[in-house]
């Protein structure tokens, strides 16, 4: 804690929130994908429920349940900014789910049919976060280049 948050009793940003749910962290690392670049395009959002819907993580439910907890994770980027939330829960997903968490981000940035610089950034900087290797993390970009190419 910071001189000044020891002062003033605030604690930063980070640690005001608890660790997120697999379920949420899971979510908020796909939503900081799609809204990397600052603009969430309606193919991202239909790329975004169609893989809420196909994910056995989120029981496949329908997106009405799921909108309170986008809300959520909307709200706490809008409050905490999206790096902090996104590093946060990307420590939350669990192991066997950072490779697909990492394959869906992918496939969510390049919905679009292009990675501009600031989605670029994003997805090194949770291939980072995630501890996803080079190796699969360029196999993943791979396949989804050929994926989105259609």
């Amino acid at each position: 804690m910071g001189l000044f948050e020891t002062v003033l009793h605030d604690a930063p940003a980070a640690a005001a929130s608890p660790a997120p749910s697999p379920e949420e962290a899971y979510v908020t690392v796909l939503v900081g994908a799609a809204a990397c670049d600052g603009v969430v395009s309606p193919v991202e959002v239909a790329r975004l429920n169609d893989i809420f819907r196909s994910t056995r993580l989120l029981n496949g439910g329908p997106d009405v349940a799921l909108q309170p907890l986008v809300s959520r994770v909307m709200a706490e980027m809008e409050a905490h900014g999206a790096g902090p939330v996104v590093a946060l829960a990307a420590t939350a997903v669990p192991e066997k789910l950072r490779a697909p968490a990492f394959a869906a981000a992918v496939d969510l940035v390049l919905a679009d049919g292009q990675a501009v610089p600031a989605e670029r950034r994003f997805i090194d900087e949770l291939q980072r976060l995630l501890q996803i290797g080079d190796e699969v993390a360029l196999r993943i970009v791979d396949v989804m280049l050929v994926k989105n190419s259609a």
